[in-house]
């Protein structure tokens, strides 16, 4: 991230425990998933709910979200245009 200047930006946390995860929602920009297709990944229904934005590339989510929130999985070109979208 530093070659790109993205610190400011973007934050990896690794774990966060569950009791803290609203908060975690609420204050986000931008969850992106990129749980594979095939599972119904509920932290992206629990960003959803707290009213966090949300890009996929699982197309199980696609009946929810439409194509408006769904990007090409290993696609990091249309990625980007979805998250500049």
């Amino acid at each position: 991230m530093k070659e790109k200047n993205l610190e400011n930006f973007v934050e990896f946390l690794g774990g966060v425990p569950d009791r803290e995860m609203l908060e975690y929602y609420r204050n986000s920009d931008l969850l992106v998933n990129l749980t594979p297709a095939g599972s119904f990944d509920k932290a992206l229904l629990e960003a959803m709910a707290s009213g966090c934005l949300v890009l996929t590339s699982n197309d199980s989510f696609l009946n929810i979200l439409g194509n408006k929130y769904l990007f090409k999985e290993k696609d990091l070109q249309n990625l980007a245009g979805k998250i500049i979208q």
